[in-house]
């Protein structure tokens, strides 16, 4: 896509790439919150994973478990993996975040939401959650 800031990376701004294959890329994103900060994203205009032909999505899940290790390997630390797309998204343009982490997905996230990193809620409480998002199959 043309105007795709995302689409433009590998022609014009080569500097920021780290690692590609045939369908994906890697690299730096343009303003890392640490130095761990990546983005693997697809080299075509795809804005969903439901886009994605079976070859590209071996693609590009190849290139996340390659960037994965490179990132342990790196940082010493494990990374988190994030996908972003949608209305908070600032590209249409399919793009996971992996950024190293030193307390995991559960730390990292209560520290942003504010929220306690565990709470144990009971069977029922876990079935209505389960409930209230199984209402939604048929709509989406």
């Amino acid at each position: 896509m043309e105007n795709c800031q995302l689409c433009l990376i590998p022609k014009n701004e080569s500097y920021r790439l780290i690692k590609e294959n045939n369908s994906a890329f890697s690299c730096i994103i343009l303003e890392p919150l640490i130095d761990s900060h990546i983005l693997v994203l697809p080299k075509d205009h795809i804005k969903s994973l439901n886009d994605l032909t079976e070859k590209e999505s071996k693609d590009f899940l190849s290139l996340i478990e390659e960037m994965n290790k490179i990132l342990k390997n790196k940082f010493n630390e494990d990374p988190i993996t994030i996908m972003n797309h949608g209305k908070h998204s600032t590209q249409e343009h399919l793009h996971f975040h992996m950024l190293t982490t030193k307390g995991g997905i559960r730390n990292f996230m209560s520290t942003y939401l504010n929220c306690p990193e565990r709470k144990k809620l009971s069977p029922e409480e876990l079935k209505n959650l389960a409930d209230n998002i199984k209402s939604f199959i048929d709509k989406s």
